[in-house]
């Protein structure tokens, strides 16, 4: 069960670019196929991405093998697609990569006009809706903070399929409700994968808040280590 509430949200500026390998990647034809697109905005002297984007990588082969509708888009604004195919096969990247060349500067330039840019890298991650994550700050090796914000997109993600939120606990407009012992851990973080509340042992004792916040990312963990995450609005 979902919470629903009106929200405040931004939508990502629409772009195309055309990666190393010549194919060409338009955002909103992606997230209109039900894709959720995470944004890589990089380049190839800069270290902390060459420590980052394999990790990326990783997270996003992840995705695919689950068979998520998950893609990435790794974009420069001052490469060659020479130096971005090195780059790429250096540090075993996946996912379609565009420079200069492939219209990379020009959405890099986009970009910084409607978003605070802090650094290389930045990320951002576009839900199906067009509407975008912007600003996360993954931690290596696992990068949990963008698995969180695209989990979000993808609306619910759980390791057991047949698990359901509603055999634990109950969903109130403004608080959560455990009545199952077997419920071991819940967090709640927003979309940036932020944590707002997190708790663990005897949840059943008493009901908890719900973060005013707008949309949130529900994950509960059970005591067999399986786990379930599902999106609240408030």
């Amino acid at each position: 069960m979902l919470v629903t509430a009106s929200v405040q949200a931004q939508v990502a500026p629409d772009f195309t670019i055309t990666d190393s390998d010549g194919n060409e990647w338009n955002l909103y034809e992606q997230v209109g196929l039900g894709k959720t697109v995470v944004l890589d905005f990089f380049f190839v002297d800069c270290v902390p991405c060459q420590g980052q984007s394999p990790a990326v990588s990783a997270m996003y082969q992840e995705y695919l093998a689950t068979g998520s509708d998950v893609l990435v888009l790794g974009i420069s604004n001052r490469d060659s697609d020479v130096a971005i195919e090195q780059f790429d096969q250096t540090y075993n990247i996946s996912y379609p990569t565009a420079g200069e060349e492939g219209g990379g500067d020009t959405v890099t330039t986009l970009y910084q006009s409607w978003f605070s840019f802090f650094g290389w890298p930045s990320y951002g991650v576009v839900c199906s809706d067009t509407i975008i994550n912007w600003g996360i700050l993954p931690s290596i090796p696992d990068v949990p903070e963008m698995r969180s914000a695209v989990d979000a997109c993808l609306g619910t993600t759980s390791v057991v399929e047949e698990l359901r939120m509603t055999d634990y606990l109950s969903i109130e407009p403004s608080q959560i409700h455990v009545y199952s012992e077997k419920v071991k851990t819940i967090r709640i973080t927003d979309l940036t994968g932020r944590e707002l509340y997190g708790s663990s042992g005897n949840l059943t004792r008493m009901p908890i808040q719900i973060p005013r916040v707008g949309i949130t990312v529900l994950t509960i963990e059970l005591e067999n280590h399986q786990t379930i995450h599902q999106k609240l609005y408030r």
